[in-house]
This record gives C-alpha cells, sequence and structure tokens, in this order.
C-alpha cells in the first residue's frame, strides 16, 4: 500500500508496537481488595537481562492504580503473604541478570531484600507457607569452587551434560532470612506446590536438568523429613504434566495434563490422583476429559470445588467443578482472552474473606491487555467484570475502531473444521470490499499454542499496509481440547499446513483476497511450517521464516527439548530415520521457487542457528532468492528493541518488494 498524507494517519509504525505495555502476573490480595501484577516493556536494551517492568498495585473497589516498586531494571513474580501485609517478588535492581527475593510491606517503606545469592541459576518460582512465615522457592545449584578451578584448568573446556547443576526447593525462614530446608539428592526439580500441612511437596521431577528432561518427568511427592528421595506417583507417557496442586486436605494431587511442544504451553484437561502410600496404584482421574475444552488454569474456589479456566473453539470460559460429585456450573463465557504472554491464567481470593475475587489480564479483538478483576457469582452463573488498568488506552482510541478482526470458520480437506482469525485494513468490511487485499498468513508456533480473542498489535501493522491477515489455528494447536492438540501424532503429510492452506483458499472463495498477492512467514514450529508450505506449493510470492526448523533430524540432536517431535510426531528419529525424512522441508527444498527471507537469533537453543543456516545454504545454491539475517545477542526470538524493529520493517519490506510477483504453482 502506498502511503499517502489521507492514510497516513492509520499507518501504524514498528515503535508502535512496542509503545504497547505488557501487562503479566495479576495477582489478587487474599482479601480480593487489591490486585498486585507487572508493567513491563514490549521489548529490552542491550546490556539488560529482561525488559524493564515493575510492580503495580490496583484497589478492585476503588480502581485506584499505584506504583508498588521503583527497581531500575526487572521487578516481577509478586507474591502475597497470607495475610496480606506484604509482597514478595524478584529483581536484579542490585545487578543485571542476577535476581534476588525481596519483600515490601504494603503499609509503606523500603524493600527488603531476603537473599544475596552469587553464581547460581535464576529463581525460578515462589510461594508462601500457609501459616506465612516462610517462602519456598525454585533455584538451580550454585557454582563451586571445584567447578571454577576445573574450568580454569582445562582452559574453559565445557563437559556438556555431565556436572549436573539441579534446581531444588529452598524454605526460607522470613524473620530470620535464613534457609531452613531443601531438596537434595540426584534429581531435578521443575515446578513444585507446597502441601497444607507444610510437611512435603509435590514436584514435577526429572532425573537430569536440561530442558528435554521436563518431557519425560514425572508427578513425585517430596517428603521433607526425606528430602532425598521423592516419590514417584505417575509417570506419564508420551504426555507431560503441569499446574500441579494439592487438594485442601493434603489427601489427592491435581494436575494438567496432554502433550505439549513447549515447557509453559499448558492445555489439557485436568487430572486428580490420590498421593498416599495405601492408594499409590490407583490411576490418576480424568475430571475434564474434553468437556471444557483446554484447560489452561485452575485454583481452589472452595474446599470442595475448583475454578477452572478453558478456552472451547476460541471461547474463553471459567467453570466451577465440584471435585466430589464431579458436577461441573459455568459461570462465565465469552469472545476474550484472559492470556498472562502465551497462557491464560488467573488469581483468586482467599475463601475464608467470604466473597470471591478474580484478577486477570484481559484483552479481546477490539481492547489491547490490561488488568481486570471479577467477583464470582455461582448463584447467577456469572462474573461481574471490572476494569482497573488503563495503560494501553492509546492504542485502543486509535486502532480498535479503524482496524476489523474477526474470527473465521471454514472446512479442512477431511471435513474437519477449522478456525482463524482475519485481520483487515483500517475502514475496511469484509462483507463490502471495493477491491481484493494482498494476504498474509502467520504460522503460530508451538505447535501447541493457539491464537485467540487478541489485540494482535503485529498482525494490525501488517493490516495498516493495506494487507488482511489470516491467524490459523491447524490441528495440533490449543483451545479445541487434548484430541485436536494431538491431532499431529502420526501426522506424516502435513494435514496441518493443509488445513492452513483451506483457509486461503476459503478467503479467496469469499472474494477477500488476491491469489496473485499472498505471502506467509511464521516463527519456531510456525517457521517450520513455512519452510514445508514453501516445498510443497509455489503459490505464495514470498516467504519468511523466521528462527524455523528445515532438518528435524540435525534439530533433534542439537536442540534443548528434544522430545517434542518425538512425542508431538511420534516418530522414533533413529529406529524411523525414514520418517523423520520424510517430515522434514529439506528433503523437499528442490520444489522451491518462493523468496524466502530467513531470520534467526544467534543464541537459540531451542532451534539452532544451523537450522537457518541449512535451509539458506541450499536455496541458494538451487538459485531461490533468499537472504539470511543472524541477531546478535538472541535466543528463540527476538527482544532487544532494534532487533524488533528490525525485523518488523524487514518483513514488511520483503513483502511490498515481492507483490505483484507470483511464483508459479506446483
Amino acid at each position: 500500500m502506498l502511503v499517502t498524507e489521507t492514510n497516513r494517519k492509520s499507518v501504524m509504525t514498528p515503535e508502535e508496537i512496542l509503545s504497547l505495555k505488557v501487562l503479566t502476573d495479576s495477582q489478587i490480595s487474599p482479601d480480593g481488595k487489591q490486585a498486585a501484577f507487572v508493567v513491563s516493556d514490549n521489548y529490552k536494551e542491550e546490556g539488560t537481562a529482561k525488559p524493564r517492568s515493575n510492580i503495580w498495585v490496583a484497589g478492585t473497589a476503588d480502581g485506584r492504580v499505584t506504583q508498588f516498586s521503583s527497581g531500575q531494571r526487572t521487578d516481577y513474580m509478586p507474591r502475597w503473604s497470607p495475610d496480606g501485609s506484604k509482597l514478595a517478588f524478584l529483581s536484579d535492581r542490585n545487578e543485571s541478570g542476577r535476581f534476588q527475593i525481596f519483600l515490601l510491606p504494603m503499609n509503606g517503606g523500603e524493600a527488603v531484600q531476603l537473599t544475596e545469592y552469587k553464581n547460581v541459576g535464576e529463581i525460578m518460582q515462589l510461594e508462601w507457607s500457609r501459616s506465612g512465615d516462610k517462602i519456598a522457592f525454585l533455584m538451580y545449584d550454585p557454582e563451586t569452587d571445584e567447578d571454577r578451578k576445573r574450568f580454569e584448568e582445562s582452559g574453559g573446556a565445557v563437559e556438556y551434560e555431565k556436572r549436573h547443576k539441579f534446581a531444588r526447593i529452598y524454605v526460607m525462614n522470613v524473620a530470620t532470612k535464613s534457609v531452613d530446608w531443601q531438596s537434595s539428592g540426584n534429581y531435578h526439580v521443575w515446578e513444585f506446590a507446597w502441601s497444607p500441612d507444610e510437611t512435603s511437596f509435590a514436584a514435577v521431577v526429572a532425573e537430569e536438568p536440561y530442558e528435554w528432561s521436563w518431557h519425560i518427568s514425572s508427578l513425585a511427592v517430596i517428603d521433607m523429613r526425606t528430602p532425598q528421595k521423592p516419590r514417584i506417583i505417575y509417570a506419564p507417557r508420551p504426555r507431560q504434566i503441569a499446574r500441579i496442586m494439592w487438594s485442601p486436605d493434603g489427601s489427592e494431587l491435581y494436575f494438567i495434563s496432554a502433550i505439549w511442544s513447549d515447557r509453559g504451553l499448558v492445555a489439557g484437561d485436568l487430572y486428580s490422583v490420590p498421593h498416599s502410600e495405601e492408594k499409590r496404584e490407583q490411576k490418576p482421574v480424568n475430571l475434564t476429559n474434553e468437556s471444557l475444552g483446554s484447560v489452561h488454569f485452575y485454583q481452589w474456589y472452595s474446599k470442595e470445588e475448583l475454578l477452572i479456566l478453558s478456552v472451547n473453539w476460541a471461547r474463553s470460559k471459567f467453570t466451577i467443578l465440584n471435585a466430589s460429585t464431579h458436577k461441573f456450573s459455568d459461570v462465565y463465557e465469552g469472545d476474550v482472552g484472559f492470556a498472562d504472554i502465551f497462557q491464560p491464567k488467573f488469581s483468586i481470593s482467599s475463601p475464608e474473606y467470604g466473597a470471591r475475587n478474580v484478577a486477570v489480564v484481559r484483552e479481546d479483538l477490539s481492547s489491547p491487555v490490561e488488568v481486570w478483576s471479577g467477583e464470582v457469582n455461582p448463584l447467577k452463573d456469572t462474573i461481574l467484570w471490572k476494569q482497573l488498568s488503563d495503560f494501553n488506552k492509546d492504542l485502543k482510541e486509535k486502532y480498535s475502531s479503524s482496524m476489523r478482526s474477526d474470527l473465521v470458520e471454514w472446512e479442512s480437506i477431511d471435513g474437519l473444521k477449522i478456525q482463524g482469525f482475519l485481520y483487515l485494513p483500517p475502514g475496511v468490511n469484509k462483507y463490502d470490499l471495493k477491491e481484493k487485499l494482498p494476504l498474509i498468513v502467520n504460522e503460530h508456533g508451538g505447535p501447541s499454542m493457539g491464537y485467540g480473542h487478541r489485540f494482535a498489535m503485529e498482525a494490525r501493522y501488517y493490516a495498516s499496509y493495506g494487507y488482511a491477515v489470516l491467524l490459523p489455528n491447524p490441528r495440533g494447536s490449543a483451545g479445541r481440547g487434548v484430541k485436536f492438540l494431538e491431532l499431529n501424532r502420526g501426522n506424516i503429510d502435513g494435514d496441518d499446513f493443509k488445513d492452513i492452506m483451506a483457509g486461503v483458499d476459503y478467503c479467496e472463495s469469499r472474494g477477500w483476497v488476491d491469489p496473485a498477492n499472498e505471502f506467509v512467514y511464521g516463527g519456531s514450529y510456525g517457521g517450520y511450517l513455512v519452510a514445508w508450505t514453501v516445498t510443497h506449493t509455489n503459490r505464495f510470492n514470498a516467504a519468511v521464516m523466521d528462527f524455523g526448523i528445515p532438518n528435524l533430524l540435525s534439530c533433534h540432536g542439537a536442540e534443548w527439548n528434544t522430545f517434542w517431535e518425538v512425542f508431538g510426531f511420534d516418530i522414533d528419529p533413529y529406529k524411523q530415520r525414514d520418517l523423520f525424512q520424510k517430515k522434514s522441508p529439506i528433503y523437499y527444498v528442490e520444489n522451491v521457487r518462493t523468496p524466502t527471507l530467513i531470520i534467526h537469533g544467534r543464541e537459540d537453543p531451542c532451534v539452532p542457528l544451523t537450522q537457518g543456516n541449512e535451509f539458506f545454504r541450499a536455496l541458494k545454491e538451487l538459485g531461490v532468492e533468499t537472504e539470511f539475517v543472524i541477531y546478535p545477542r538472541e535466543g528463540h526470538g527476538w527482544i532487544e528493541r532494534k532487533h524488533r524493529l528490525d525485523a518488523w520493517r524487514r518483513h514488511l519490506e520483503w513483502f511490498e518488494r515481492h507483490k505483484n510477483k507470483p511464483s508459479s504453482k506446483l
């Protein structure tokens, strides 16, 4: 689209995308009267560990919003003490990248530093004891004098996966700042939950402390009297488990399970299992079994009831489940997203205070992220919502009414119904188009992610330049239950790609898009899909593969979560190498005619830089137009300000350069 003085005001700049304030980790106070949350930049500056952020607090009754912490780097992970008088949080205010636990009283005063650790990995989880006098946290083993000596004497040799540094649970006395207990033994803890009687921890544990080991973790109970020997309760294969929680009486453990591509992308069914020695052979009970779609998060609503947050066919739901009778009661369903970064999440006030309030980070197709509170009324099957923050007011006012976005549905090759979200240029209505639009398809990663009712700044950026932007949720996406999520198992012929192409066909058949001007991009598994797309069709004018995977076998040997495709695709890489080849785009690269831009982070541990190298070298030697851009200091995706701005500009310039230059179709 030619930018003129007439439409210049509606064009979004990359700087405007970065102006979006990122709101996360909404934590309601025990009495439900206040919500603490994190407000962070949408980028980080070179030389800092994470984006700058602070903790804010909002009153749920008066809506008064105040900044609570004032660190100059990153303050995050706020956690209320059980009596609501204090907030614990993490901060690297004293040394960039070195996060410590701090404590702030709600009645004012300076933050008190509780930990002073050196040479350790990042603290990953905080949880107060029910009594309120202790804090449990998860932290990696420190570097020892022996480690430093060995490193110096060897000239910096790295003994790969040989000398394990485990993440362990530590218990600190808040008053004395002393650690009175820690887990021990040769096992790694990925997450934990403190038992109601404070004598044990439920934990997701693995034998080795590497990202791939999360995929083969087990549910265990760690008795504080015998911290070196976790008792395994359940070891699912090929599925994973997360979001572990105790029942209020301590008799059962709860968790969410399904096959996931990445740690943190939690969407599945909710299970319970007894944890006592007498019932250790009993199998977990599936409490939801597809009935709520994809369960993402849950908390105890009362001593017998759970409040569950799920997504079903892109609609967010809150449901109360009676743990004894297994009866469900829906209290909210709507076209909104409760995403906290990628995953739906909420917090809930304590049962003993009476009225039940929740705090969420909420957005929808016309409103960017803000913090909301909700009063749950189970008698009327409703939640009364109230917006608390207004950090992204200017973006909402400028772009919510002028740029239309809609949920669209179509049938795939086998009749399976697929959903996606279509974003249109300012002032354009798909029911009254004056001319067909160029189309950009954004293939999401995971694959166990899913697009939802979100403000999607990046999609709006491209739409502001005159493009229709399609965000499809093919089979394998979250938001439709476990069966849909696991449809990529045995999917050797790329049916998720066919789902997406059926969506492109649908947009063409409705007369919305111009078949001569279609583009595609995606990152991570979305980058894999881009590589698969350009090796299986030449209908796109141009493509961008962001940190994508062209070769599954070489990626398997070098990536950090090496089991995701083994379980996700149900392929053994060494016993079924032919299937790994059949599923890898690099083995079809001679078919590519589509100009392809490749962008990758130099330090990516998830999809190694060599994946970009492989695809670039193949395309260049075969005479396909290609460019390869590598960002220093970046991992899986890019977060530095200059890199984010540069990437969005490169994407748009690549698409604009190849308008009206379609590849010949296969």
